[in-house]
């Protein structure tokens, strides 16, 4: 730090926070340069995590200079400072001039950065998602799984945001088709605070857009190709002027994913084996993809900013899913050969409109928020069903075909206001509401043969009604000091459902009240690590999927159906980590977490009582039982012996223990016991590796090994795979061009095992096939970096 005192002036401490213009975030490592007018006597400081700045300095008139690499300075001239003195939020907004010159050269450059509460995934350095989707993305980001398309934080379902909210792309669709050239980071959200729903209880996935930071028009082009029909393009496109900033992000896809299954099952009556039925089901899907987000800023004051933005999606294409299931007796004699194909032709448009609103005022520092968005879905599926018979003769079998239709409509309207305010020097009280009134309509239609006619089946066919409004309220009080700061949030929520079968009659309403607590404790070790422990509180509300009363048939043999008398379930987790901020070759950031579960959510399988050509159909629900218990460690390495090698590692290990019994009468009059009781220890490894070649190439390896789990009637085996990729900047770096292959030995295969007293049941399933994806990426009027900035603030020097 550069200080120098006069020996009889009096000594004061001058503060304040930097924060970005546009999100109100603290930024972190700004200066904040004085000088004492008509003298060259300078005094300097950097701001800490929180953006937060302190400087002991002389009494005395200053000018005042605040920058931030990529930003627009600011300049206070003639400041009389006579006394202890709190500036408030100075803001400062992204600027073109800076970022054309500077790099940064700092923790910056690595894909993932470690902040309090949060790790950042820098998009633009992951090589292996260059010309894939969000869900590409996503499965290299640190703490996150995807698992048959859905992501997942340690294990649990976590909830994905866009830019913040909710929308249209987070459903798993449309991140399987959202163009990874869009994105400029992930932030994963472990433990929110009060400020968040309650039902984000699995964690948050916040995924940011790419906006131009430079002015007039500047963006990207990205095209992309590869084997099994894989095409597509991106734009991005932004128009920065004044006060007013326009951005855009449109993509095209065309693709056409396989996924596979087999199945080996035995059935049992009183221990004795029945018969044996071997399924292989191959699924197609073609998707035609169109998605754009049009938005604009515009900043009426430098302390008010108001945003409107619009998404708009096409998911247009067609399933196919060809299943053909052998049937064998007791003897392991063939008895039957059933082909089953499903042809559904899929339709669904997206639309979400949103306006937020933000002003910070000056004199008090305050801060006031607003959003509004409006989400609006409408899917429609018209499949049709055929079943043919291969043996012991090749013939159709017309009596058993089927038609199904379905129309789904979503509507959701979301809000969220808060007012943030000092309650004194170091301390900040936030309260706020928020609420969402989401409504689903579900037309489900099946129809049968009879007389060689389809005609509409009453038993299958209903109409549903399905409505979820939540409103809630919380309030967030921040303290902070230098060694020591806290959290303390307590939030409520009303909660109103209604599952209205209107066909049948049949309707079920829940309402119900509760209080969720959040603490969040700090102790600053040094500058650059901090110890912290958090607990929340959160529930995990029923949603459209768990409740769907409709049977969706996965073979002729088995289906799944949702329970409509389904119960919300209230997780408890504590979290310890040691946040490790530091700059040296090698990092390492643990975390202790512990989730607890009362009445959690279970899929158990049953027998119907309906046999298919000697074999009993079985049936899966999701029930509540019992309660369990998730203890985890999660271990994130970072080591850099080079500006040439950048490895990490995530380790997540975990130990569960569940409870539950669950009892039911069977198709024979008889009282059968499954009981839930398990221990099981499991988790992940994660092996990232980027590396600079010779020839300007830039190359990333991904390696992913999932160790064996098991429950009480089940159990997946361990398996592992990579992916991996080259990429080239040309053109004077305004291009580059990359490949990359996902599951290079094709092993990315789950196996499973299930049973209970009535079957054995082997499934091997395979998601996706291996790819290799071909992109191409134009950049226009984008600033380029050529110039280096370093800040070490160990000792507060600015080095150029």
């Amino acid at each position: 730090m550069l200080n120098s005192f006069s020996q009889e002036e009096q000594i004061v401490t001058f503060s304040g926070k930097i924060v970005d213009a546009n999100t109100n975030l603290g930024l972190e490592y700004a200066t904040v340069i004085l000088s004492k007018n008509k003298s060259d006597v300078l005094f300097g400081c950097i701001t800490d995590k929180n953006g937060d700045f302190k400087i002991d300095i002389s009494t005395g008139e200053y000018t005042i200079k605040f920058e931030f690499l990529s930003y627009g300075s600011k300049i206070l001239e003639n400041i009389k400072i006579t006394h202890d003195t709190s500036l408030g939020n100075t803001r400062l907004t992204p600027s073109t001039e800076a970022l054309s010159e500077v790099e940064v050269s700092s923790q910056s450059t690595k894909k993932t950065t470690i902040e309090l509460g949060k790790k950042t995934y820098n998009v633009s350095k992951d090589i292996i998602a260059k010309g894939g989707t969000a869900t590409d993305v996503l499965e290299n980001a640190p703490s996150v799984s995807i698992e048959n398309g859905v992501p997942t934080i340690r294990g649990n379902t976590a909830t994905v945001l866009i830019n913040g909210r909710i929308s249209g792309l987070t459903k798993n669709e449309a991140l399987q088709n959202l163009q990874a050239s869009a994105i400029k980071k992930i932030e994963v959200i472990t433990n929110p605070s009060s400020r968040y729903s309650a039902n984000m209880s699995g964690g948050i996935i916040n995924i940011i857009l790419k906006k131009g930071l430079d002015n007039g028009w500047n963006g990207s082009i990205t095209g992309s190709a590869g084997i099994e029909e894989i095409y597509g393009t991106g734009v991005t496109l932004n128009y920065r002027k004044n006060k007013i900033n326009f951005y855009t992000n449109s993509s095209y896809f065309s693709r056409r994913p396989k996924s596979s299954t087999t199945i080996e099952n035995e059935y049992f009556v009183n221990g004795n084996t029945t018969g044996f039925l071997i399924e292989n089901r191959l699924n197609t899907r073609k998707n035609n993809v169109f998605n754009t987000t049009v938005g604009l800023d515009f900043y009426a004051t430098d302390n008010a900013y108001f945003n409107v933005e619009a998404v708009y999606g096409i998911y247009n294409g067609d399933f196919n899913s060809n299943n053909i299931g052998d049937y064998y007796d007791a003897s392991n004699n063939l008895t039957s050969s059933i082909e089953q194909s499903l042809l559904t032709d899929h339709d669904d448009k997206i639309f979400d409109l949103s306006t937020t609103y933000y002003q910070y005022f000056e004199n008090n520092g305050a801060e006031f928020y607003f959003n509004f968005t409006h989400n609006f879905d409408n899917e429609t599926n018209n499949s049709s069903l055929f079943f043919n018979e291969l043996f012991p003769n090749e013939v159709p079998l017309s009596d058993k075909d089927e038609l199904i239709n379905d129309e789904v409509k979503f509507n959701l309207t979301r809000w969220q206001i808060y007012y943030t305010f000092s309650t004194s020097e170091k301390a900040t009280l936030e309260i706020g509401t928020d609420g969402e009134l989401g409504n689903i309509t579900t037309d489900f239609k099946n129809y049968i043969i009879e007389n060689g006619d389809f005609v509409n089946n009453p038993n299958r066919t209903n109409y549903l009604d399905y409505t979820e409004n939540w409103i809630g309220f919380y309030a967030d009080y921040i303290r902070n000091s230098e060694t020591f700061s806290f959290l303390l949030g307590l939030r409520t929520e009303i909660t109103d459902l209604d599952v209205n079968l209107i066909t049948t009659g049949d309707r079920n309403t829940k309402k119900y009240t509760d209080v969720f607590p959040t603490v969040q404790l700090e102790y600053n070790l040094n500058e650059d690590k901090i110890l912290a422990l958090n607990y929340l509180r959160s529930i995990k509300r029923v949603g459209y999927p768990d409740i769907n009363p409709f049977e969706q048939r996965i073979s002729e043999t088995t289906s799944y159906v949702g329970n409509k008398d389904l119960l919300p379930y209230y997780p408890n987790q504590i979290e310890f980590s040691l946040v490790n901020k530091s700059e040296a070759k090698f990092t390492l950031n643990p975390t202790l977490y512990f989730r607890n579960y009362d009445n959690i959510w279970q899929n158990i399988t049953v027998e119907t009582g309906e046999l298919v050509n000697g074999v009993p159909k079985l049936i899966t629900t999701p029930i509540n039982l019992g309660y369990l218990n998730f203890t985890g460690l999660e271990l994130l390495t970072s080591y850099s012996p080079s500006d040439k090698i950048e490895l990490s590692s995530t380790l997540d290990l975990n130990y569960v223990m569940q409870e539950g019994i669950y009892e039911y009468i069977d198709t024979n009059n008889e009282t059968v016991v499954l009981d839930y009781g398990n221990t099981n220890f499991g988790g992940s490894v994660d092996l990232n590796a980027t590396l600079k070649l010779p020839l300007d190439l830039d190359f990333q390896s991904l390696i992913k090994y999932n160790l064996v789990s098991e429950g009480a009637y089940s159990k997946r085996y361990d398996f592992v795979y990579m992916d991996a990729a080259l990429s080239r900047d040309i053109f004077n770096k305004q291009a580059s061009i990359s490949i990359n292959a996902k599951d290079i030995f094709n092993s990315n295969k789950t196996k499973r095992m299930r049973w209970n007293d009535d079957f054995n049941s082997i499934s091997n399933f395979q998601w996706r096939e291996p790819s290799v994806l071909f992109t191409f990426t134009y950049r226009f009027n984008q600033s380029k970096k050529d110039r280096s900035l370093k800040i070490n603030k160990k000792d507060d020097e600015i080095k150029y």
